[in-house]
């Protein structure tokens, strides 16, 4: 696999083996640089789409334009922490887990290099683990600290195969990859770009 993956295998005690994302260069990172079109708009990275979105929803038009105009991940994630106050909001809360897939399905359709990525970890369970301080914990496991290194062995990672209804961005992944198995990477959409294109 490329190292553009940038994966960690880990295996359990009763054999079965994790694929753990981390770190913003991974390719299927909410934060890597994949640049894609998501209503008639294009994006870097789907943390970028996923927080404009939520902006909209709470009819904050002038936050949303802001976040439009950034890119880099840290700055990404500082402002959509911003919005933290907001993911309290019980519709959006059930909405948002529907909006990311959908965002995530528009940037591995058209971005091959991030779908071979998904599609090479096989039927492996998928770990999202955040190396960014977060308020927002539904979306990954912690691991924001050495004490928190998820080892086969470690707390960190008990805890993940304990409380996986809190990997939820690892579980759209999953979905994705069982989507694109079948068939659903080579259904074109409205927003299809090229691999080589870049934001505007």
């Amino acid at each position: 696999m490329s190292d553009k993956a940038n994966l960690t295998t880990v295996v359990a005690p009763n054999g079965e083996e994790f694929k753990l994302i981390k770190g913003k260069l991974c390719l299927l990172s909410i934060y890597s640089k994949t640049p894609f079109k998501y209503k008639g708009k294009q994006w870097d990275n789907a943390a970028q789409a996923f927080y404009w979105e939520q902006a909209m929803y709470f009819d904050d038009k002038p936050f949303a334009n802001l976040l439009s105009q950034f890119t880099k991940p840290d700055s990404v994630r500082i402002l959509g922490e911003s919005l933290y106050e907001n993911t309290r909001d019980e519709h959006w809360l059930q909405l948002s887990y529907d909006t990311m897939k959908t965002i995530l399905g528009c940037k591995f359709t058209q971005n091959q290099d991030a779908r071979e990525c998904l599609l090479n970890t096989g039927p492996h369970y998928l770990l999202y683990v955040r190396s960014m301080k977060c308020k927002e914990t539904r979306w990954n496991q912690d691991s924001t600290s050495a004490r928190r290194k998820i080892t086969v062995n470690s707390e960190a990672f008990k805890e993940a195969l304990q409380q996986r209804k809190k990997n939820q961005l690892g579980q759209i992944l999953m979905d994705l990859r069982s989507d694109f198995g079948v068939g659903f990477c080579s259904q074109p959409t409205t927003d299809s770009v090229s691999n080589n294109s870049q934001p505007q």
